[in-house]
């Protein structure tokens, strides 16, 4: 599979609201899980619920955007499942 670039359009802003101590922790924490269960993989997304703002995305086996096509198709992780997958989230 190959990208080709794509030229910017003019638009709304885009504002990151990935926070980096709890993007830590959710990849901590889920990674552990992950072990702890031995699950074949994971997904946590940590979302404020009145504003939709997503402070962290993590996967395991973990998503490495810069090799994309090093990883082969087979093993799954050439995407990140927090950001593509149509599964319905869960809310507790």
């Amino acid at each position: 599979m190959s990208c080709s670039p794509v030229s910017p359009k003019p638009g709304q802003d885009v504002r990151l609201t990935i926070d980096s101590g709890i993007q830590i922790v959710a990849d901590n924490v889920l990674a552990e899980t992950v072990r702890r269960f031995h699950a074949k993989g994971g997904t946590a997304i940590v979302e404020n619920p009145r504003t939709g703002e997503i402070y962290a995305m993590s996967n395991v086996p973990l998503v490495n955007a810069n090799r994309f096509g090093e990883s082969p198709a087979h093993q799954g992780n050439r995407r990140s499942s927090t950001a593509t997958s149509r599964v319905r989230p869960s809310r507790w």
